[in-house]
């Protein structure tokens, strides 16, 4: 969806989520991470680099739980101060905003690190790139059926690219109604976002083939665990549909404990 122009010079985002850092973890390929293990922030820290990424967005899931270790929060957040992009944080189903959350014990390293970060169960907006790109989200407090990740949405600024992110479960039918944080079709559609950032499915998948009209996509887990191996590079310039870009990194050289 082509709005009127301000502010929408080219933007390139860099799209990643279930990071999952904390756990004893393999990737497919059978490779064993320690349990402090931060490769995939080295990987996304290179991976701006190469591709001149502007902003950076981490749809959920960042750490896999709440009770890793503070040393690996610190070591997390200082490699993401270390990326030459903007970083914005949303939390997921395993490191929601509720009274145990790491970012509310945390939220000094994570402002430290000007990582941008989503606080506000309601949802609030977040402008990046000198304003040229606005992103909204709720942060999750609890997972469950009566979440709506994507409930009251802004519409769209019309004067900036606008990217709606969300963290939970895309369903087609109804009769999936016990699922956790649904995400339907619909809600997408009625957002009106030149992009929807998605988070929580592992494996990377076009919403397109599912009926979706407005480009929404979830970028998959980077390495950890079944279906991993990519992150996912959006570029926004004006006149032209999202172009969007599966890069894998299960084999880049920053994957290595």
């Amino acid at each position: 969806m082509i709005y009127g122009l301000m502010t929408r010079r080219p933007l390139r985002i860099l799209h990643t989520s279930d990071v999952h850092l904390g756990p004893s973890a393999n990737e497919p390929t059978g490779r064993a991470h320690t349990k402090e293990c931060i490769c995939p922030i080295h990987v996304i820290g290179h991976v701006v680099a190469e591709h001149a990424v502007d902003v950076v967005l981490i749809v959920g899931d960042l750490f896999d739980h709440a009770r890793v270790s503070d040393q690996l929060v610190l070591d997390t957040f200082d490699a993401l101060a270390k990326v030459n992009a903007e970083v914005v944080l949303l939390p997921g189903n395993h490191d929601a905003y509720d009274t145990t959350a790491l970012s509310r014990r945390h939220r000094d390293p994570i402002d430290r690190a000007g990582v941008r970060f989503f606080d506000q169960p309601e949802g609030t907006t977040i402008d990046l790139a000198d304003g040229a790109l606005r992103v909204w989200a709720r942060a999750m407090e609890d997972h469950s059926p009566q979440n709506d990740p994507l409930a009251d949405a802004p519409t769209h600024p019309g004067d900036r690219w606008y990217v709606a992110a969300a963290h939970g479960h895309f369903v087609d039918n109804s009769s999936e109604d016990h699922r956790s944080s649904r995400i339907t079709g619909a809600a997408i559609d009625a957002v009106g976002a030149d992009y929807v950032a998605l988070g929580h499915w592992h494996l990377t998948t076009d919403l397109s083939t599912r009926g979706v009209r407005t480009p929404a996509w979830y970028c998959g887990a980077p390495l950890f665990g079944y279906g991993a191996g990519q992150m996912l590079l959006i570029d926004l310039v004006h006149g032209c549909e999202p172009d969007v870009r599966p890069v894998s990194v299960l084999d880049h050289p920053a994957s290595r404990c």
